[in-house]
């Protein structure tokens, strides 16, 4: 390779690669990188100086961001007065967990009480295996538990901040 060729190269390789190892893309706000993390058909609540809003993220524009309501079709604000956003988000993960530890502690008090298969019996009647039944309805509560909290986590959505952090 010539010089005139190899420098050319060597030129184009670092206006290709430069903004990226400096981390200087392009430029973004706060907003725009936590608006990002959710696709535009995310309902948003929106907090800023001139009022709350409530739509969807139509585009972000330079220092304006176009929001689509349902009452006043597009809503233009500029990115420095929106204060808060919140987004809808379901409870799925969180009722799931409270669901399958009440499960497991339901299932744990039902299996330790001692019975044989005529009904409830006195401890040294009883000649089950204690611990493994304890923990069969200790992990069948659970599960039933957790499945009935994802369930019904699910339906229930509410507002979530993303924005401040």
């Amino acid at each position: 390779m010539t010089p005139p060729r190899l420098a050319g190269l060597l030129l184009v390789c670092i206006a290709f690669f430069a903004p990226e190892a400096r981390g200087q893309g392009t430029p973004r706000s706060a907003l725009a990188r936590a608006l990002a993390k959710f696709p535009p058909t995310e309902p948003l609540r929106i907090g800023a100086e001139s009022g709350l809003f409530e739509g969807r993220v139509d585009t972000i524009v330079s220092d304006t961001l176009h929001l689509r309501t349902q009452t006043s079709g597009i809503v233009a604000l500029p990115t420095r007065s929106v204060r808060n956003v919140w987004v809808k988000r379901s409870v799925r993960s969180e009722a799931a967990g409270i669901g399958g530890m009440m499960g497991a502690i339901i299932g744990a008090g039902v299996g330790i009480i001692p019975r044989n298969s005529d009904g409830v019996c006195a401890p040294p009647a009883c000649t089950e295996h204690t611990k493994t039944k304890l923990a069969v309805y200790t992990i069948t509560g659970g599960l039933a538990g957790g499945l009935i909290g994802l369930v019904g986590g699910g339906m229930y959505r509410h507002w979530s901040q993303i924005f401040p952090d």
